[in-house]
């Protein structure tokens, strides 16, 4: 297959989203397709204003599309984010199209603002009708089983146009040893944004390190900018460690393996890939249930809330941090949960998706000409 690849994220190892498309593109590579991919890099317009990024992203990524299905044929254009919603309406209009065309789901925005606006509170309004881009597609990937039932829920696209395959990890993550021994540390690894749930670290972690004094806290990931004392009160910032960027995944997998615990409790994530990574390197995970985590069996293979709530973060971390066994228990049933997260089933399972979606793209296509010859 012929497949044109379009992502409004970097195709960038460091970032989880390029991370995802970029081996997924690699691996189609690999079973012999001709995958031609594109990121924002590629074709935003007028990168260096500040205003109007998302309309810029979208026009840039439409254009791109016209112009490249102008050169090639393809048998699949497959976009990567919501972005792709202006490109996905005007496509869709061509009669008698025969290239399939798929939304690779690196997060479900209209999710992601239902999410925000019962939890955060914050406003439900798209300043475009980004559903589009889900919504005229012909089938959409989602990275989780909790993404999928919502593209169900919210009528984007019937059962049989919706496939969901969970992240992989890199092969240096799997087959990991899982050592009951470890420093007294509770690890948080991303970005401090309120939908990563920081308001819930912030209100919870001073108490816990209080209550439990032979503890740690660890912040991974969260940038330059970060300065502790602007977050946590002075009487415990002396026992909270800063990590601002890590871009080795062998560095990543150290710090995992130096903590005991990883909490992780986003507001929303379309799968949550440090779960999944701090599960692999034999931690025990207090996650929310959302993207990966809302499948996870809570008490078995990770601590999941429902709550999105300190108090509730604060009941779940005084269910692991005393108690030695059961944290050692999640951590191995957690560990062993991951170990089915590869990149080789993965890839062919999309590889069959997206050639069974395209062979009845194409019989519809071919009924209507069949009918007039006859």
């Amino acid at each position: 297959m012929k497949i044109l690849s379009l992502s409004n994220c970097p195709l960038v190892e460091s970032q989880g989203s390029g991370y995802v498309a970029l081996n997924f593109i690699r691996g189609l590579r690999a079973l012999g397709h001709e995958v031609d991919a594109f990121g924002p890099e590629d074709f935003e317009w007028l990168p260096w204003l500040r205003r109007g990024k998302n309309w810029r992203l979208a026009f840039g990524l439409a254009w791109c599309a016209f112009r490249k299905l102008r050169e090639k044929n393809y048998a699949v254009v497959e976009f990567y984010g919501g972005h792709a919603w202006l490109a996905a309406a005007v496509l869709n209009l061509i009669p008698n199209r025969r290239f399939l065309m798929v939304n690779h789901s690196n997060g479900l925005e209209p999710y992601c603002e239902e999410v925000k606006a019962q939890f955060l509170g914050e406003s439900r309004h798209q300043p475009a009708p980004v559903h589009w881009a889900y919504s005229k597609v012909d089938a959409i990937v989602t990275v989780s089983e909790d993404e999928r039932r919502f593209v169900l829920r919210a009528k984007l696209q019937d059962a049989g146009h919706v496939v969901a395959f969970e992240n992989a990890l890199p092969d240096t993550f799997l087959n990991l040893p899982v050592e009951s021994h470890r420093p007294p540390v509770i690890l948080y690894c991303g970005s401090w944004l309120p939908r990563k749930g920081v308001a819930m670290l912030k209100a919870a972690m001073p108490e816990m390190l209080r209550e439990f004094p032979e503890y740690q806290f660890r912040l991974v990931g969260v940038g330059q900018a970060f300065r502790k004392q602007d977050h946590f009160p002075p009487d415990v910032c002396d026992r909270i460690e800063v990590v601002p960027f890590v871009s080795d995944k062998l560095e990543l997998r150290r710090q995992y393996q130096s903590a005991r615990i990883v909490v992780v409790p986003s507001i929303y994530e379309s799968f949550g890939l440090v779960t999944a990574e701090a599960m692999a390197c034999g931690c025990a995970v207090v996650t929310t249930d959302i993207g990966f985590g809302a499948d996870l069996k809570s008490g078995v293979e990770a601590v999941v809330i429902s709550g999105r709530s300190s108090p509730v973060l604060c009941q779940a971390l005084k269910t692991l941090l005393p108690n030695g066994a059961r944290r050692f228990a999640i951590a191995r049933r957690g560990h062993a949960r991951v170990q089915r997260l590869q990149w080789k089933p993965a890839i062919a399972g999309l590889e069959r998706a997206y050639t069974g979606w395209l062979r009845e793209r194409q019989e519809l296509t071919d009924a209507p000409a069949l009918v007039q010859a006859r």
